[in-house]
């Protein structure tokens, strides 16, 4: 209906894993046929083999915006982009991670994944499972940094003092304050 709705937008499908909406490679290709669909945001749902296959069927007709926390592999295999949260608040550190993909430093790419970005990832996944949603960690992250996030949408809660405290050494210890 989107595709049919207009004719100038250009169309990213979103294999929405998380929300239940986990497309199959084949009808994700017959989504790709239509002309204005230009991108995926990718996840096999944690399964790895689904995943790879998933990419080697897109990569020459969509770009491929790794979501699946896999974007060295992505990379590697044709993949264009990846899905991060630690850009709301650092973009500095994902730019780098970008360009050490571009360059093909694959190994450097992953250490600095590995040694900022999981750690965050980790932090923001316990606080899903208490909170029920990830919005409300980049908020306070933002407010931490001196920035406005805005309140979370219910039925987030915001963090505790004990959390925010928890998410300031967090973000200590990967580097974006000094101790």
């Amino acid at each position: 209906e989107v595709h049919q709705a207009t004719d100038r937008i250009k169309i990213a499908v979103y294999n929405s894993v998380s929300h239940n909406h986990n497309l199959t490679i084949d009808v994700i290709n017959r989504i790709a046929e239509l002309e204005r669909v230009v991108a995926i945001k990718w996840s096999g749902g944690g399964n790895v083999r689904r995943y790879l296959d998933g990419i080697l069927a897109f990569r020459e007709k969509l770009v491929i915006i790794d979501n699946q926390s896999m974007a060295v592999q992505s990379h590697m295999m044709g993949g264009n982009g990846f899905v991060t949260h630690l850009s709301t608040i650092w973009p500095e550190q994902d730019l780098l991670v970008w360009d050490l993909l571009e360059s093909r430093q694959y190994e450097a790419a992953q250490a600095a994944i590995e040694r900022v970005n999981w750690p965050f990832a980790a932090f923001r996944s316990k606080i899903v499972q208490r909170t029920g949603g990830e919005s409300n960690v980049l908020k306070a992250a933002l407010e931490l940094c001196g920035r406005q996030g805005g309140p979370s949408r219910p039925p987030m809660r915001v963090l505790t003092d004990e959390e925010r405290e928890e998410l300031r050494t967090v973000l200590t210890c990967i580097g974006l304050f000094e101790d």
